[in-house]
């Protein structure tokens, strides 16, 4: 009965298998990763930050689309951050809602944030950067 069992097992976890996409969760672990790398964080506030995650949907300041697992909000206000804003965000395809106020960044908006097709909110009120807002998000 055993030799059944563990000749059925396998049969049974493919479609758990295939259902899961691990480079939408890596892109999103990945991105945000990088993000992290530039900036400094004196209180430790991203400290549950792990690029050994498989998802990034319990850290702090991420929430995520309960079906679909990619991260759809970014909110870190106040969290003492400063550094540069990377390319790190452009990995987070399914952003609708980034927000670093009051933190003490340093640069420029990056160009390419005009680019992620789904970011309806953005509040970067009071965090340093320099630049223009892309007008789609004014």
């Amino acid at each position: 009965m055993s030799a059944v069992v563990l000749s059925v097992l396998p049969l049974l976890l493919v479609p758990i298998c295939l259902s899961l996409d691990p480079t939408t969760l890596n892109d999103d672990v990945l991105g945000l990763i990088v993000f992290k790398a530039d900036l400094q964080d004196p209180e430790e506030k991203l400290l549950s930050w792990n690029e050994d995650d498989d998802t990034p949907c319990r850290w702090t300041g991420v929430k995520c689309d309960p079906k679909t697992n990619r991260v759809t909000e970014l909110v870190l206000d106040g969290f003492v951050l400063s550094g540069k804003i990377g390319r790190g965000l452009l990995q987070l395809q399914s952003l609708r809602k980034v927000s670093l106020s009051n933190n003490n960044f340093t640069g420029t908006f990056h160009s390419g944030i005009a680019r992620l097709g789904n970011l309806r909110t953005v509040d970067f009120s009071n965090c340093g950067l320099g630049g223009e807002i892309p007008l789609c998000y004014k």
